[in-house]
């Protein structure tokens, strides 16, 4: 039997704070900019991180500059553009799982609505087709 060390030891397990989108809240920049980004992040959560740090270095540019020293500005710049390259980098997999539940509610209703809307559009029946091929490549 293993012992549960920390009940043995008497200490109460708090579990880690991550980044989710109730943590994200305008003008306050340090949850976005602090918080580990989940192992599976969401589209929706790295698209309102993404914004909350490009908003945070728009006020760097306009209002840091004019009060703090040179190097406080540039470590805010790095430090926003890490995260920016650790959303980046969670956005592939986080927009293939964002597609695959696209394309899971995609249903022949759905498709019949797509298809008379192309067919209305000149050339339409070229870009239903290649949708069609598109989500038929997927499905397989």
């Amino acid at each position: 039997m293993t012992p549960n060390l920390p009940q043995s030891v008497g200490m109460t397990v708090v579990p880690f704070p991550i980044l989710t989108i109730e943590a994200i809240v305008p003008r306050d920049w340090e949850p976005v900019l602090t918080l580990p980004i989940p192992r599976r992040p969401s589209l929706q959560l790295l698209e309102a991180a993404r914004g909350q740090v490009l908003l945070y270095l728009d006020w760097i540019m306009t209002d840091m500059v004019q009060t703090d020293s040179a190097l406080a500005v540039r470590q805010e710049i790095e430090r926003a553009a890490n995260r920016l390259l650790e959303i980046a980098a969670a956005m592939p997999s986080a927009i293939e799982v964002h597609a695959e539940r696209c394309l899971a509610v995609v249903d022949e209703r759905s498709l019949a609505w797509l298809l008379q809307w192309a067919g209305q559009k000149d050339g339409g029946e070229p870009l239903v087709r290649q949708i069609l091929r598109a989500v038929d490549n997927e499905i397989k």
